[in-house]
């Protein structure tokens, strides 16, 4: 990165770029730059909390279970926040809403009352680190309900305490909300849920079960993986390092020398 100093030029540095483009601008005022440090990179800003403004006013920040709300919630939102003193509302980053001018001692009740109508009021929130679709019926492509299938996965320990979603739950195999590959992917097929592990919706699931069995499933692997993380091991670590007739057969509830 380049400071620049104006001294002199023989032609307005507009003519210069519309002449030759960035380069020859670049070229023509060689002589004056003065190499600097490049900016720091900032850490994204945590939407979610309660955040104090200037003065006695703050703003709470509220996630969206699964990237979705229905109406009536965010109508009952809009009410309470009115009610609490708020300014307005505004949307953020990673799903989330910025409930703005709050007085600093409305803003506890409101986070509770966003709290009972299904939001999400904790940055640690392990609905956080999952990923869905809109799945059945809300989408004709759409082979399970990912919106009853993901709360199941999200009150299972073997995806709490991480900083970045693991977990993907796909309607079909097109993997609309997240193509690239996940430690965990529950892709709807047929009726049933595929179990795909460190893949995409799109890669051969490791086993095919109803949804009524994923939470069996889910906790023969919390067992295991913390029975076989290291101290500073994630979930997702683990299962790296696992082959997949070895997570299969774990999956399964079948004896494993994991």
């Amino acid at each position: 990165m380049a400071a620049v100093c104006f001294t002199s030029t023989p032609l307005p540095p507009t003519d210069i770029a519309a002449a030759g483009g960035a380069a020859a601008f670049r070229q023509a005022i060689a002589d004056i730059l003065i190499d600097v440090p490049p900016v720091p990179r900032r850490s994204p800003a945590e939407p979610v909390g309660t955040h104090v403004l200037d003065g006695e006013s703050c703003a709470v920040g509220l996630g969206l279970a699964f990237g979705h709300a229905d109406s009536t919630a965010l109508e009952k939102l809009a009410h309470a926040a009115s009610l609490a003193g708020a300014t307005g509302l505004r949307t953020a980053p990673g799903h989330a809403i910025l409930v703005v001018g709050l007085p600093r001692d409305t803003a506890a009740r409101l986070t509770d009352i966003a709290q009972q109508l299904g939001f999400i009021v904790s940055a640690q929130d392990s609905r956080r680190q999952i990923i869905a679709c809109a799945g059945a019926p809300i989408c004709a492509a759409a082979k399970i309900a990912t919106r009853a299938v993901a709360p199941i996965l999200a009150s299972d320990a073997v995806i709490s305490g991480h900083a970045a979603p693991m977990v993907h739950v796909s309607g079909c195999a097109k993997g609309c909300a997240c193509p690239r590959s996940m430690p965990l992917t529950v892709v709807g097929i047929g009726g049933r849920c595929g179990v795909v592990v460190n893949g995409s919706a799109q890669d051969q699931p490791l086993v095919t079960l109803l949804p009524e069995a994923l939470p069996a499933v889910l906790s023969r692997v919390t067992t295991m993986v913390q029975r076989m993380r290291a101290a500073d091991e994630s979930a997702a670590e683990v299962l790296s390092r696992l082959d997949r007739e070895q997570i299969a057969r774990m999956m399964l509830g079948e004896a494993t020398d994991a």
